[in-house]
């Protein structure tokens, strides 16, 4: 059987939502609809209230001694509570570790057109990794690598090392981020 190389998509866990007759706790700390205490009161208080009104009571924090429980429109509660999830995941900042490759016998036009990437994906808030890779007889002239890889991080303005030049076998590798 092959091997399968795909990334798996992480299903994101959903909150589950306990309200009105799955309560088992004996006793609550109502919140109203407009966001004000009512106090503590049995459950079935508490749902009888809330059936008067119309409205569904929803357990918001079930870790407190009593629970904390919150009357109101549950698909309308769900709605928003799916809104607000969705503007915190737009304001989330995701960092990718770009990688980029040089070799010992790289050109000087080449050295600048990498460079100019590099600026650019650190300016959009990115991490490079710069990796050369040792092949052969070069393993050999470790020294001209590094040389290699100073040359071209001195070249870029604004930068600071995350992690330092080092050796992992056959490569030398190294990250930068912005300078902040």
């Amino acid at each position: 059987m092959r091997k399968s190389y795909k990334r798996k998509v992480v299903q994101p866990v959903k909150q589950t939502w306990i309200l009105n007759r799955l309560i088992t706790a004996p006793e609550l700390f109502i919140i109203g609809e407009d966001g004000k205490g009512l106090g503590v009161m049995s459950t079935a208080k508490a749902l009888e209230l809330a059936d008067s009104q119309g409205l569904d009571v929803v357990m918001v924090n079930p870790t407190n001694v009593p629970p904390a429980a919150k009357m109101v429109n549950f698909k309308q509660f769900k709605y928003q509570q799916n809104k607000l999830l969705q503007k915190q995941k737009s304001k989330q900042k995701i960092i990718d570790t770009k990688c980029l490759r040089l070799s010992m016998r790289i050109g000087i036009k080449d050295l600048e057109v990498r460079s100019k990437q590099v600026a650019k994906f650190i300016e959009s808030g990115h991490k490079v990794r710069i990796e050369l890779l040792l092949k052969g007889r070069e393993r050999q002239h470790a020294d001209i690598a590094k040389e290699v890889i100073s040359k071209f991080i001195t070249g870029i303005e604004n930068i600071d090392t995350e992690q330092p030049l080092k050796l992992e076998s056959n490569k030398f590798s190294v990250i930068i981020k912005k300078k902040s």
